[in-house]
Parts: C-alpha cells; sequence; structure tokens
C-alpha cells in the first residue's frame, strides 16, 4: 500500500496538493479574522482585541508553512549534515519552521484561555467555584511553557508540538461536551424563542471536535505508517493543519453566542404610544390608562435564571 501510494504521489503533485489546501484555509482565516476585527471594532473591548489579536497570528501561521512546503520536499531528510551542499537551504527551512513554531505557541495560547474565559458563562445554569477558573487557566499556562521550552532544547519537536496540541484537543473536547450539557436547562427553560441560537452553538462545538480529531488522525497516520517518507510526512501534517480554520470559525459562534445563549432576555421594547392632546377643559388621563396593562406583556423565558444574571453581567466587558 505503501509503494502503491508513494508511486501514485509524486513530489510535483504533493506539492500542488499541499499549497492548494494551505491557500484555501489560509483565506478562510483571513475570513475568521475579518469577522473578529468586524467585532471588536463595535465592541472595542480588551476581551475582542486579544481574540481577534490570536486570530491574526494564528493567520500569519500559514505564511511559513507555505513558503517552507517546496524546500521541504525537494531536500526530503538531505542538508541536515553540515558538510552537505544542502545544508544552507535546510537551515532556511529550520528557521521557517522556528517562525511557525512562535506564531502557532502564541496564537494557541491565548485562543485556548479565552475560550476557558468564555466558558465561565455556564455558571449561570451551572454553579462551581471561581477557583477552578484560575486553576484551569494555570494548568493551561504551565502545560504551554512546558512544552514550549522543551521544543526549544530538545531536538523532538514534533513530539513537544503534538504533546500541547494534545492537550488542547482535550480541553476543546472537555468544554464542549460540559457547555453542550448545561445547555439542555437552558433549552428547556427557553422553550422556542432561542432554538436557532442553540442549534449554532451546539453544532459549532461538534464541529471544533470533530475537525481536531481529523487534524489529529492525519498526524498521526503521516508519523507512524509513512514515517519514513518526509515528503508524505509533509503532506499530512500540513493537508491537517489545513482543516484547522473550521475549528476557530466553530471557536467564534461558540464565544459570540454563548454568553447570550445562557443570559436572561431582555424584555421587549414596547413602542411609545402617544399621548392623546385632550383640550383644557377636559381631564387628561393618566400614562397608565393609555399604556397597556401588566398582563398585556409578553412572559420572559428563562424567568428561573434571572436571580444567577449576576455571573454572566460580570462578563459584559468581554
Amino acid at each position: 500500500m505503501h509503494t502503491l501510494f508513494h508511486r501514485t504521489w509524486d513530489t510535483r503533485t504533493e506539492q500542488i496538493s499541499i499549497l492548494t489546501s494551505l491557500f484555501t484555509s489560509f483565506t478562510l482565516q483571513l475570513a475568521n479574522t475579518f469577522y473578529a476585527i468586524k467585532h471588536t471594532v463595535r465592541r472595542p473591548t480588551p476581551y475582542n482585541h486579544s481574540l481577534a489579536f490570536c486570530y491574526v497570528l494564528y493567520g500569519a501561521s500559514f505564511i511559513p508553512l507555505m513558503l517552507s512546503t517546496t524546500p521541504t520536499l525537494e531536500l526530503g531528510d538531505r542538508g541536515q549534515d553540515p558538510g552537505d551542499p544542502n545544508h544552507g537551504a535546510y537551515k532556511a527551512v529550520q528557521t521557517l519552521v522556528r517562525a511557525w513554531m512562535v506564531l502557532y505557541a502564541v496564537s494557541t495560547l491565548g485562543y485556548l484561555v479565552l475560550v476557558q474565559m468564555r466558558f465561565r458563562v455556564v455558571k449561570a445554569v451551572w454553579r462551581y467555584r471561581d477557583e477552578w477558573d484560575w486553576a484551569f487557566i494555570g494548568l493551561t499556562l504551565a502545560i504551554w511553557t512546558t512544552t514550549t521550552v522543551l521544543s526549544v532544547m530538545s531536538t523532538s519537536q514534533p513530539f513537544t508540538s503534538a504533546g500541547w496540541t494534545l492537550y488542547a484537543l482535550l480541553i476543546d473536547h472537555i468544554l464542549s461536551f460540559s457547555f453542550i450539557y448545561s445547555l439542555y436547562s437552558v433549552r428547556r427553560a427557553a422553550g422556542g424563542a432561542r432554538q436557532a441560537q442553540w442549534k449554532r452553538v451546539v453544532t459549532a462545538l461538534i464541529v471544533i471536535c470533530v475537525v481536531t480529531w481529523v487534524c489529529l488522525g492525519l498526524l498521526v497516520i503521516g508519523n507512524t505508517a509513512f514515517r519514513n517518507d518526509q515528503g508524505i510526512r509533509t503532506l499530512m501534517f500540513r493537508v491537517g493543519y489545513a482543516f484547522t480554520p473550521l475549528e476557530f470559525s466553530g471557536a467564534l459562534v461558540f464565544i459570540y453566542n454563548a454568553k447570550s445563549l445562557v443570559s436572561p432576555p431582555e424584555p421587549p421594547k414596547q413602542p411609545p404610544k402617544p399621548t392623546p392632546q385632550l383640550p383644557r377643559s377636559k381631564s387628561v388621563r393618566t400614562l397608565e390608562d393609555v399604556t397597556a396593562p401588566a398582563s398585556a406583556m409578553p412572559s420572559l423565558p428563562m424567568s428561573s435564571l434571572k436571580s444567577q444574571a449576576t455571573d454572566v453581567e460580570g462578563l459584559k466587558g468581554e
């Protein structure tokens, strides 16, 4: 199977496939970034600024990958020896790889912390102590620091980067399924008022989980079944990375809809009714006479969440 695959996929085909997938995903990530920036312009909060910055960095991480694709495929396993005439090209590829690692590490750390911060809105329906939030973020920072230091100091960069990726994958799944489970009570309380928003958030969380498993599967296949073929490993890694903007798209849907989904809905605004102009000789009706009675106001869904709205109010700056 490996021989047949190798005969079918020559270097030129691999190069075209990789660059096409990376450019397509880069375009999708640009769309994600523009959407995040647009939201930041409308609501210029520190949270939104940080999120847009992370999306810019992650989009920039595609540039060194695209630039290093052709020389990586042409070099294969050559150039690692300092006496090799291709050593200069090999060093240039390593510089591009380090640039990618920096952009990837910084952007994914910020992204994961911001997703964890947004997850706090679930307190409106699922009570837990505030200390767990800080412990969660502290664990993320500790694992990120460890894997980053090991990536710089050791030669096993793919394995240490995979450790951080696996942790991010695990956290995405834990938060996604926990949030979906917690939202069932909100869905019942809201009735049909927020079904469309509910479906968007759940679909986004499912997309995040599925895409991360696809990326991980391609990475594992490339480093096991084709561990002796540099070209196929490069193809598997970059194609897997090309799927990740879909995860960032799902994260945008989750981040911008999660808070409003668990918040008690605001009462609908009633258009002001003009006060009738009556002659001075006649008595003028009071405001209570010309407005709708209280019984005519529509009942608010999710009224059971009003007592817990303070948890969400603290996040309005995000």
